[in-house]
Order: structure tokens, then sequence, then C-alpha cells
């Protein structure tokens, strides 16, 4: 790290620190402002996100907050290469929006929603499908619920990745306010929700379809404040992104899921869905997935350079 400041220091201009060279009231108080919004949805998020342990752990116990931590661990290697796809694709977004090139932003964006959608169920869908498998050789002894909550959790993942670019996206314009708001009193509303259902005697599931709802919701929001900061099309958008993903994604499922019809639990079983999943995946993706256009830019830019 030491090495990296004095690199920066050294070759960039704009790395020295001289405060009454760049001292702009007006961009700081912009800047500061951004900051602080960013840092109330980003609080509420994390909030939220321990809010529900503790509220299960209240009403159940270690053995059920176990699976839960289970469960997340699944789920946050599942979605290890989609996020790192994100990375990749954010300066873009960031960037084209910068440079005033909102059309470039937004086909960035959408396109980006989609990779991130697939990247995300070419290995959800095997693990969804053969999870009972795969706990039982990682874990002598899987706790309740395990499975339940990661399946839940995997549909939540999904969810949030049909619309994960677009917060990059609103933030790439700058006008965070409204949807952060919006972000912080949604966040807690789950727990709420969650600790009142329980508190009435409801199953242990209801946290995770509590907080499935709330990814809807959510969803929905970040959809309108698309269209109303970045002139996103709610007809393009749902006709290119919603429905593509949600078909690629029912039929990749469908193929995957005969061998659990015709054959026992076994490791045979296993494999032979991962090689149905993988062989559907780059059929039904490219064709179902993409539009022509988006294929074709693929195929300039990657095949043929």
């Amino acid at each position: 790290m030491e090495f990296k400041r004095i690199y920066c220091h050294r070759v960039y201009e704009e790395c020295h620190l001289h405060l009454g060279r760049y001292y702009d009231k007006p961009l700081l108080k912009e800047m500061g402002g951004f900051a602080g919004w960013s840092l109330l949805g980003s609080s509420t998020s994390m909030l939220t996100s321990y809010g529900q342990g503790v509220i299960i752990n209240v009403f159940f116990g270690t053995v059920v907050n176990a699976a839960q931590g289970i469960a997340t661990q699944i789920s946050g290697q599942l979605g290890t290469f989609a996020l790192t796809m994100q990375k990749a694709l954010n300066p873009v977004i960031v960037k084209s929006e910068g440079e005033g090139k909102r059309e470039k932003m937004l086909s960035s964006t959408t396109f980006g929603t989609k990779v991130s959608f697939f990247l995300l169920i070419i290995f959800a869908i095997p693990v969804y499908i053969e999870m009972p498998f795969i706990f039982n050789i990682w874990l002598k002894n899987v706790p309740n619920y395990t499975i339940v909550f990661c399946k839940l959790l995997i549909i939540r993942n999904l969810i949030e990745q049909s619309y994960v670019t677009l917060t990059t996206a609103i933030s790439s314009v700058g006008k965070i306010k409204e949807l952060e708001i919006c972000t912080a009193i949604l966040n807690c509303c789950p727990l709420f929700v969650s600790y009142y259902f329980l508190n009435r005697n409801f199953s242990v599931y209801s946290v995770y379809i509590i907080y499935i709802i709330y990814a809807l919701i959510f969803s929905f929001i970040v959809i309108y404040y698309s269209n109303k900061l970045c002139d996103l099309s709610y007809t393009d958008f749902i006709k290119n992104v919603i429905l593509r993903c949600l078909l690629s994604l029912i039929v990749i499922y469908m193929f995957s899921a005969i061998p659990s019809y015709f054959m026992n639990q076994s490791f045979i079983r296993f494999l032979s869905t991962l090689v149905i999943t993988t062989t559907s995946f780059v059929f039904v993706v490219p064709f179902i997935g993409f539009s022509r256009s988006e294929r074709e830019n693929f195929y300039n830019k990657f095949i043929l350079r």
C-alpha cells in the first residue's frame, strides 16, 4: 500500500495534496452529499443483513442461526463470479455517463445485468437441484432448515441480480438522494415485519419469504428511478432483460432437472446435472438470453479481435 501511495503521488498530479489549489466549495458540498446519502443506504443495508441473524437467533437459537450462516456462505460463493464481472463493468458505466454517452451507459448497464444474472445461474441451478447431495458430502450433520434457507436465498439473489447494475447507473448520474432514502426505509421494514410474524409463531421460513418480497419491491423502485434519472425504457428493460433472463432460467432449469426425475441421488446424477446445465447454458443463453445485436457486438469485439 505504501508503494502504491508513493507511486501515485509521483506519477499523478491530481494525487498531490494542495488544499488551496483544489478547494472548491460547491464540489465538496456535492461530494459530501453524495457520500452522506450513500452511507445512509449502506449502513441500513448492513443493519438489515445482521439484524436478520439476530432476530432468528432470538426466536430459534444458535442451531437455526448456524443454518443461516451456512446458507449465507453458500450464497456468497455462488455470486463470486458475478461480483467480479460487476467490478469490471462499473467503471465503464460511470465513464460513459461522465462523457455524456447516455446511450452507451444504458446499453452497458442492461448487458451487464444479463451477464451477471447468467454467471449466477450457471452455478446456482445445479447447486439448487443437487443441494441435499452437496450438503451430505460437505457436512456430516446438516443443521435443520439449511437446505430450505439456501434455496430461498438463491431465489432472492436471482431477483437482486436482475437489477444490480441499475444502481450503478443511478449512482453515475449522481442524483441518489431519493433512492437512498427509499433504500433506507425498505432496509428497515423487513426487520420489523419479520419480528411481527415470528412473534406470532410463524415459521422461520417466513423471514426469507419476507426478504424475497422486499427484493421484488426494491427491484420496482430501482427500475422506476432508472427510468426517471437515466431515461431507461420500461418496455426495453422488461423485454430485453427481465423476460430474456427469466425465460433462459426456466429453460435451463427444466433441462437440468431431468436427471433428478430418473436417477437416484448419487455422484453420477450430480455430474449429469452439471453437464446438462453447462450444455444447455451454452445453447440457451446466446440465442434466448441475448438479442441479435448483442450477439453480433460480442462476436465482433471478442471473436474477431
